[in-house]
């Protein structure tokens, strides 16, 4: 059997933990979910045989190690700010974690340590970012299998707004944290474009906007987003 330790019982978990419950026999997997707030936990095991809830601290050192060490891999969907403490840990006790979080220059700064130790520090493995990356890559490769030469990149990601929602002024049904929505664009952007470098503050992000038409949905209004040169080397653009 193996021992999968899911950290964080938010918004953004609710499919993850399902998923896994339902797959549990399958695989043979025993599910612990840990959260500060144990009846979210337990909500979401929902009695399952394959799970467990658990009230977790993630201040309390020693009860971040001991689940750890039961863990055969550890889901952490705990806020971006405890990526790098839970990271570490898993390192220090030589188990896999994967998380959906944007990967920090600390946490990278550990990756050679965990392949020499045999283990992986996975990150930006949820949808975007994640999905996105996995799209990319498999276009890119497709086009130069044929020969084919990349001038231009441009990914879009996005929450689909739902206009049938009059909860908020934005028309979203929001099934992850509500303030990632409104803080989305507050570490600003670093792009390329026309070969140039452009940096955006966050205080002029949304005034660089533009329009995109997607088929059969609408038009949307697209952002730069975060640092993008830093795939620029990953995808060899």
């Amino acid at each position: 059997m193996k021992n999968v330790l899911i950290l964080g019982a938010g918004q953004s978990s609710p499919f993850l933990i399902s998923y896994m419950l339902v797959q549990a026999d399958k695989y043979d997997w025993q599910v612990t979910v840990a959260d500060y707030n144990y009846d979210a936990a337990c909500s979401k095991v929902c009695s399952h045989p394959r799970g467990e809830a658990v009230q977790f601290d993630v201040n309390d050192e020693n009860l971040r190690n001991s689940l750890i060490q039961k863990a055969d891999i550890v889901l952490n969907f705990l806020a971006p700010p405890f990526q790098y403490l839970i990271a570490l840990d898993c390192l220090t006790n030589s188990k896999s974690v994967i998380s959906a979080s944007y990967e920090n220059s600390r946490v990278g700064l550990l990756n050679n340590d965990a392949k020499r130790k045999g283990i992986l520090i996975l990150n930006e493995m949820g949808l975007d970012p994640g999905i996105d990356h996995m799209s990319a890559m498999s276009l890119i490769q497709r086009i130069r299998d044929k020969g084919g030469y990349i001038s231009s990149f441009v990914s879009y990601g996005s929450g689909v707004p739902a206009p049938e929602v009059k909860s908020n002024p934005l028309n979203y049904c929001i099934t992850w944290n509500p303030r990632n929505v409104v803080m989305a664009g507050d570490v600003g952007a670093l792009y390329m474009e026309q070969e140039q470098m452009k940096l955006l503050p966050y205080e002029q992000l949304f005034h660089r906007t533009w329009n995109v038409e997607i088929e059969d949905v609408g038009t949307f209004e697209a952002y730069p987003n975060r640092d993008s040169l830093v795939y620029q080397e990953l995808f060899k653009l």
